[in-house]
């Protein structure tokens, strides 16, 4: 497998809802539904012979940015996965990087150690353990 990577647009939104919602790694909080119709040009997908098999959030603010939800199709083989890992997690730090953004941050769940792994190999490092908030905008 040789992932394309690409920013999503809005036809993906359901793709991306799935991964996001649905995997292992999974952020669905109860009771609240989401609109997934306007993604662009906040996501980032990995597309495998038309199939989006990962993605990934930018949020984009200078001078530091944010990176979150990693998200990859539980039914990729370990090699496939991390092809997808390593796709999504170059992309946007390449992407950080040419948009300006000096810095980014990125909470990451305890055991997702995918993406804690991905970000350390690139000289992540983990500077603070917090609370995550959820706060409704409707």
């Amino acid at each position: 497998m040789n992932p394309t990577i690409r920013i999503a647009q809005n036809e993906d939104g359901e793709a991306v809802r799935r991964l996001v919602q649905e995997g292992p790694d999974a952020f669905a909080p109860e009771g609240v539904e989401l609109d997934w119709s306007e993604i662009y040009p906040f996501w980032v997908v990995a597309e495998d012979e038309e199939k989006i098999v990962g993605t990934v959030q930018l949020c984009m603010a200078l001078p530091v940015g944010r990176v979150e939800m990693l998200s990859v199709d539980p039914d990729l083989s370990d090699r496939d996965r991390a092809k997808v890992v390593k796709g999504l997690t170059d992309y946007a730090i390449t992407y950080m990087r040419r948009s300006g953004v000096q810095l980014f941050t990125s909470a990451v769940a305890f055991g997702n150690n995918r993406f804690k792994r991905a970000f350390k190999k690139r000289h992540g490092q983990i500077v603070e353990q917090a609370n995550v908030f959820l706060m409704r905008t409707f």
